[in-house]
């Protein structure tokens, strides 16, 4: 795993951006990353949609010329469209065993294989799976994915890759301390070893970092999702420990910066 090396890239976690952009051009969305628990189903997607919603009131009151609204209720959402899988860890076996179970999910435009990369974050249940056939077509699917308690725009924050020692993770400058806490997503999608302890760490400057997520300890393929509250430093890192030959993984993380 790569030493501290400072990214300084100033990220607006929650900034509207039409598209993601590599540079000044629109991704091309072949190139997308779609993590379900513990499982790279990316190899299955032919798309995905994300969605964060808030349900606000209407207060408008006699005497008004202009609606009122009242912040209200955050809900979130994401669906999937696919071509039918039934292999071994596949889609249609997950999507089955994950029916009822609260799942994380985590969507990167561009493929997650970027420390930086934008990610589309859902804590969720699978509403709905439905494959479809049609004798002019391949087997394909759909499903639908409603947010519980969560659905954020985020950062990736460990990129989808394999290591093969401790260390810590190049680290990301988001400017300036926040006060309302944050949110993080893990997803490990291959495991060779006895354990391994993977936290992610905060530091107001370089090199003093301490820790403020830790997930728990992994032995085996695992997804999770953490959330802290308070304040949470300039600069983001992740830190892995551990005895093991291999280990792949993803962490996505999302800053609060607002109720």
């Amino acid at each position: 795993m790569a030493g501290a090396t400072v990214t300084a890239v100033a990220l607006a976690p929650f900034g509207n951006v039409p598209l993601p952009l590599v540079g000044d051009q629109p991704v091309h969305g072949k190139g997308a990353a779609v993590f379900v628990a513990q499982f790279d189903l990316s190899g299955d997607f032919t798309g995905y949609n994300f969605g964060k919603n808030r349900q606000n009131p209407d207060i408008t009151t006699m005497g008004n010329d202009d609606q009122v609204l009242l912040a209200g209720i955050r809900d979130g959402s994401m669906s999937v469209q696919g071509v039918f899988n039934n292999a071994t860890d596949k889609s249609d076996e997950e999507f089955a065993a994950l029916d009822g179970v609260e799942t994380v999910f985590t969507a990167s435009p561009t493929a997650a294989s970027a420390i930086g990369d934008r990610a589309h974050m859902v804590n969720g249940f699978i509403d709905n799976y439905q494959p479809r056939s049609s004798i002019t077509d391949a087997v394909r699917f759909s499903s639908g994915i409603t947010a519980s308690a969560g659905a954020y725009t985020g950062q990736i924050i460990h990129h989808n890759n394999q290591e093969s020692s401790v260390g810590d993770s190049a680290s990301i400058n988001y400017g300036s301390t926040t006060t309302a806490g944050a949110t993080a997503f893990i997803h490990v999608t291959e495991f060779n070893g006895t354990d391994a302890t993977i936290t992610i760490e905060d530091a107001t400057t370089e090199p003093t970092y301490g820790s403020l997520v830790a997930f728990t300890q992994v032995t085996g393929l695992i997804s999770e999702k953490v959330e802290v509250t308070g304040e949470v430093l300039k600069f983001i890192r992740v830190a892995l420990t551990g005895t093991f030959t291999t280990i792949t993984f993803v962490v996505s993380f999302s800053r609060t910066l607002s109720n």
